[in-house]
């Protein structure tokens, strides 16, 4: 059990971190600070290697008796796609593609 903690950790934690403190050490040593310390699109992209990798464990279980990874498998299935519209949204909002283009992103959300 310590050996799968210890993988789960290091695997996609320290690996979805990695552009959050790349973000925080740019921002510490920066002189003017025009960076943001924290950036949305950072922990949104935490969030998707996160769930990716928990995917990943589903299909390595190999147990047919098991039921409860096929609802798992959706839930994360379906948070990845509502992490990917976020982040598509944001992407849209941070690159000024318009207002039609954001506004057409979040009228997709609603259904």
């Amino acid at each position: 059990m310590r050996k799968i903690i210890i993988k789960w950790l290091v695997c996609p934690v320290f690996i979805g971190l990695i552009p959050i403190v790349l973000q925080l050490i740019t921002w510490f040593f920066s002189r003017n600070k025009v960076i943001e310390p924290f950036s949305f699109s950072d922990l949104i992209s935490f969030g998707l290697v996160l769930n990716i990798h928990n995917i990943m464990q589903i299909f390595d279980i190999r147990d047919p008796e098991v039921g409860w990874h096929i609802s798992y498998l959706i839930g994360s299935l379906g948070l990845v796609i509502v992490y990917t519209l976020f982040l598509g949204m944001y992407l849209a909002e941070q690159a000024n593609a318009g207002q039609y283009y954001t506004l057409g992103i979040k009228i997709a959300l609603t259904f």
